[in-house]
This record gives C-alpha cells, structure tokens and sequence, in this order.
C-alpha cells in the first residue's frame, strides 16, 4: 500500500513538474511588426592612442502604434566617465515631409546605478 502511495505521489509531481515549464509563445508575424530598420551603418575609426570615434547611422520605419511607442525615446547609453557623445542630427520622415528633432528635446541623462561604482 505504502509502495503504491509513493508510486502514485512520484507520477503526480512527474505531471506537475512537466506542465509548469510548458509555455505558449507564439511567433510575431510581420503584419504584427513595430518597427523595421531600413539601414543601421556603423564607422569605427580608431586612433593612435587608442581612442576611437564611432558615426552610428540609423534609419528606421515605424510600422505601427507600438512602435511609434518603442521609439519615442530612443536611449543610447554610454558610460559617461570615458565616452562622450555627441548627437549631430536627428531627424523624422513623415510622408516625405522631414521634421528636425530641436537640441532642446535631447536630453543626456545620467543613469543611477553606475556599474563602475558596484
């Protein structure tokens, strides 16, 4: 009997163990997309002493309201103790019309938990 209990007890947590991982993802369909990079183009140019300077060209399609969302604050950290960065233009397309993004809408933040500090 006793055999039994522990026999059926095993099974049980073996059933439980085997749906508690299960999970039901599904993939995104591109009807379902936020966001679609036409280009990103890095340069790197690297210097004598070791430093470097990195031009980052972005341009994205913004696809629907989530990703209007996603990218209404477009974050770039750095660690600010030994980079610098410097924005030089940004820019939004719309229908062909291009709206300038002003210096006074781009902040540089200086982010709280410094993992240099840990």
């Amino acid at each position: 009997m006793n055999y039994l209990i522990n026999f059926i007890l095993h099974i049980f947590i073996l059933i439980v163990l085997g749906y508690a991982g299960v999970t039901y993802a599904r993939l995104q369909d591109l009807k379902n997309t936020p966001i679609q990079y036409d280009f990103y183009n890095t340069t790197l140019s690297i210097k004598e002493d070791g430093t470097y300077e990195e031009l980052i060209e972005i341009q994205v399609r913004i696809l629907n309201e989530s990703g209007r969302k996603l990218m209404s604050k477009y974050a770039i950290t750095y660690d600010g103790d030994s980079s610098l960065v410097n924005i030089i233009k940004a820019k939004t397309l719309v229908n062909k019309y291009e709206y300038e993004v002003s210096q006074t809408n781009i902040e540089d933040k200086y982010v709280a938990n410094n993992l240099s500090e840990l």
